[in-house]
Order: C-alpha cells, then structure tokens, then sequence
C-alpha cells in the first residue's frame, strides 16, 4: 500500500480497480459570519471549526504557520467536564486567595502596635513601682485612715480645708490645738481606701478638739450675752440702729458704751445666743431718771408727752398733785422706761411754716371812734425753716434752727379806725 504523497511530493495515480467519484461531496461548513452579526461563541466541550479550516486553508496554500502557543499566549484550555463531587474535591484543594495588604502599611502597623503595647507596659510598671495609690491622713501622728489618691493635696492645703470646714459648720472662727498632715502611701488595697475626701474632712471635724471664738457683748463695761461671730454683732447694731432711723437722720449712734470682744469656747457651749435672741435682750426696757427743768408754759401733760410717760406718774414721783400749779425753774425727776441699747439720732429736716399777716392801722377822722373799717385784705405768707433735730429713741430732745429763708412775701392787711367824737344830742 503506497502513501498518498510521496517524498517527491507529487500526486501518485490510484489503486487499480478502485473507482473514485468523479466529484467529491461539498463539506458543509458554515456560512460566514455578517459584518454587523457577532460570532456564536462554541459551546462547552466544542472545538472551533473555523480556526481548524483557516489553518488547514493556510497549509494548503503554503502560508506560514502561526508559531506554536509559549506559556504566554497559549489560550486558556477550555474546562472539562467534572462531576459535582470533583468539584467539591477541587474546591477543597484549592487555597483561598485572599487580598493582600500593602507592605508599607503592614509595616506601619506593626511598629504602631509595638509601640502602643511598649507604652502601656511601661506605664503600669511606673504606676506599680513608682507611684503611690492613696494617701495615709495624720492627726497629730496619729493615723485617721486612708483616701483616694490626689496628687495636688498637700498638708497643708488639706489642713486649710478642714478648718474652713468647721468654720462654715459654726459660723465663726475657731481655734484647733491639733494638725492634720497627709502622706502618699504604696499599694494599699483597695479594701482600706474606704473614704473619699469630703466624708474624711467630716470625720475630722468631729475628732478636733475644736474651740470657737466667739463674741461676748459689753454694755458700759458689763459682760450681757454671748454671739457666735462679729456678722451677729453687726445684725444686732444695724436693726436697733434702723428702729430708730428716719428719713432725714444723718447720725445714730447709742447713747451708751457698747463694745464686742473676742471670747474663746468650746463648740457645744450651751451659751452661745442666737443674734436675733440677743437682739431682743438687748432691747428690752429699764427704768431711767431724769432731772427736767420746768420751764415757761409747761405742765404735767406737755411733760409726760415729751418723756413718753404718764402725768399721774410725774405727780406721785414728786409728792405733788395733779392740780397744782407749776413754777418756773422748778426740778422734777421723771422716770421713764427705755431701751439698754438707746440710740440718739440728729434729723436735719426742711419744714415749711406760715407767715402770720401784718395788720397795718390807720386812723381817719371821718370815722367815728371805735369804727373799724377793712380797707385791703392780707394774704399769709411761707418760709422756708431748715432744722436739726436731735432724739432720743423717739423724745426730741432739742431742736436747732439753721435757716429761715421767706419764699412768700405776706400782703399786709390795711384797717382804718375812726377819731371823730361821737355827737350828744340834748333834749
């Protein structure tokens, strides 16, 4: 049997006795694909035919043919087909490709993390081995307990808290014999810090010995009650003063020596008087004597006016009767009730009075005698009076004129009396 080529590469004839057709079957192949129609893709498991006859089509005219596929431009194989259980194998085996992260990035963030788990190990080591975690509070060397680690509390500054703690707690200044000092104290268990600041400085106010300087009140140089601050001493002046006051007063002071000392005591002092009872104490009444010069025009009444008290009183103090006559220069004593505490005020004050209006008289002889006759009506005038009126709690003791200026001339009134004798007729 002899190939159909030779190494000539001519035609040989055919085998004796086999008869060929005279024209070979057409192989159907596909029409080609319009310019405006995109190419069927193959269908899965499917060779390209078109590819299979345009490379045999370029062998048979002697064209080149393409190089053979590198690893770079071989196409991809198309996939086979695999049942589903090599496909789960497949996938099993198959390593899951997960998106990288920047190197510079990864870098950054494991020196960043180095650095964050570095500073926290040094930070607990230096609060465990270089730091305190409370503080250990002394009253005179003796230990009082443990609080809540505050790095600007000093003794001295916690020392200061506590007394104005006490001071505000009785209102007043107060004296402590004893200190109070603070001190860090290492690793104590969180068990022992079982106060906080505040309850810790109540817990001391109650443990001082702790005395209050209060005020002691002297009246002309006699001991009357005892206040707990100079805020109480100055409420009571201030509203004795102001029961007193007017409008027109520019001065009050008392009429007697009133001082406030200090005076140490303990804080449970049952004699410690609250300012508004002091205040009534001081204000009660007592008896007082005066000695009152009569003078012109006064009596039992004007005079028991003007020392708020009673003309039967005046009467029996003096062995006298209320119907007898008074004289001129005569000495009364006079017994009234006033305040411990008396307060003198000094009024300057602006009153207006009436002009009383002057009668001017003419005599005309065309009038007979005892005829009077108003020829102009007068008119009152004003006047402006200012005074300085000086009181004892409520009895006017003098009164000063310091100006009269008239603001309303008066208009005189005019009268004429007539001189003519009266004429007697005879019978």
């Amino acid at each position: 049997m002899s190939n159909r080529n030779s190494t000539t590469g001519k035609r040989t004839q055919p085998l004796p006795g086999l008869k060929l057709p005279n024209t070979l079957p057409q192989r159907k192949t596909t029409p080609p694909p319009s310019p405006n129609k995109r190419k069927a893709l193959p269908r899965f498991g499917e060779r390209d035919t078109d590819k299979r006859d345009n490379s045999r089509a370029a062998n048979r005219q002697g064209e080149r043919r393409p190089p053979p596929p590198t690893e770079r431009n071989r196409p991809p194989l198309p996939p086979l087909r695999q049942t589903q259980n090599n496909r789960r194998k497949e996938a099993r085996r198959r390593p899951v490709r997960r998106r990288s992260m920047p190197p510079r990035l990864k870098s950054f963030l494991n020196k960043g993390l180095a650095f964050i788990i570095m500073g926290g190990l040094v930070i607990m080591l230096g609060l465990r081995f270089f730091s305190y975690n409370a503080l250990a509070v002394y009253l005179d060397n003796l230990h009082v307990g443990y609080i809540i680690l505050h790095r600007e509390t000093t003794s001295e500054s916690f020392h200061n808290d506590v007394i104005s703690h006490l001071e505000a707690t009785y209102m007043t200044d107060v004296v402590v014999s004893q200190r109070v000092t603070v001190s860090p104290a290492r690793r104590v268990a969180n068990r022992n810090i079982n106060r906080d600041r505040g309850s810790m400085i109540s817990l001391l106010g109650r443990e001082m010995n702790v005395q209050v300087v209060a005020r002691a009140i002297y009246v002309n140089n006699q001991f009357e009650v005892i206040v707990r601050s100079e805020d109480c001493v100055t409420n009571i002046e201030n509203t004795i003063k102001n029961g007193w006051r007017t409008d027109d007063t520019i001065e009050a002071v008392f009429t007697v020596h009133w001082d406030a000392r200090p005076y140490n005591i303990n804080a449970d002092d049952d004699r410690i008087w609250h300012w508004q009872d002091a205040m009534h104490h001081l204000d009660r009444r007592v008896t007082a004597y005066h000695r009152h010069v009569v003078l012109e025009g006064e009596n039992l009444t004007v005079i028991a006016r003007l020392y708020g008290t009673t003309a039967a009183d005046i009467a029996n103090l003096n062995n006298r009767t209320l119907a007898q006559q008074l004289n001129v220069g005569e000495i009364l004593t006079v017994r009234t009730l006033r305040p411990l505490l008396s307060v003198q005020t000094v009024d300057e004050t602006v009153i207006y009075q009436r002009v009383e209006i002057p009668v001017e008289v003419r005599y005309s002889p065309y009038l007979a005698i005892s005829t009077r006759e108003i020829i102009q009506e007068g008119v009152p005038g004003e006047q402006r009076i200012a005074q300085r009126i000086t009181r004892i709690n409520d009895m006017i003791i003098s009164t000063e004129t310091l100006e009269a200026v008239i603001t309303l001339e008066p208009i005189p009134e005019i009268v004429e009396e007539g001189t003519r004798p009266a004429v007697i007729e005879r019978r």
